[in-house]
């Protein structure tokens, strides 16, 4: 499993060119919460960990009041929407996010 980094509570692990390895700490407004850039190493799959991490972050929330949980997937990442449906997630397909890059943003959007 990747390595965190951070403080305490944090969830914010280092990350490959490929991304596969990325994640971030669970966050929440309040009532929506949401789970971005989420995944497992492709050399740590098939050990519970894609069901675990969701499943954490999802406690988390609840222990924070939240009444709904999201994920960001991209479109193409079939292994992810299965693994997402898996937990019980489903697509919304009226939704779609909207981005501007701001001064010093790089093509990738990593800093």
């Amino acid at each position: 499993m990747a390595r965190t980094t951070g403080g305490a509570g944090s969830s914010r692990c280092k990350h490959g060119q490929d991304s596969t390895d990325v994640c971030e700490p669970p966050r929440s407004d309040g009532r929506r919460c949401h789970l971005y850039r989420l995944a497992v190493h492709p050399d740590h799959r098939r050990q519970g960990i894609a069901s675990a991490l969701p499943a954490a972050a999802e406690e988390r929330f609840a222990r924070l009041g939240g009444r709904r949980a999201d994920a960001m997937v991209p479109r193409r990442n079939e292994t992810a929407h299965r693994a997402w449906g898996a937990a019980g997630y489903a697509p919304e397909e009226h939704w779609r996010r909207w981005v501007k890059p701001l001064p010093g943003d790089t093509p990738d959007g990593r800093p």
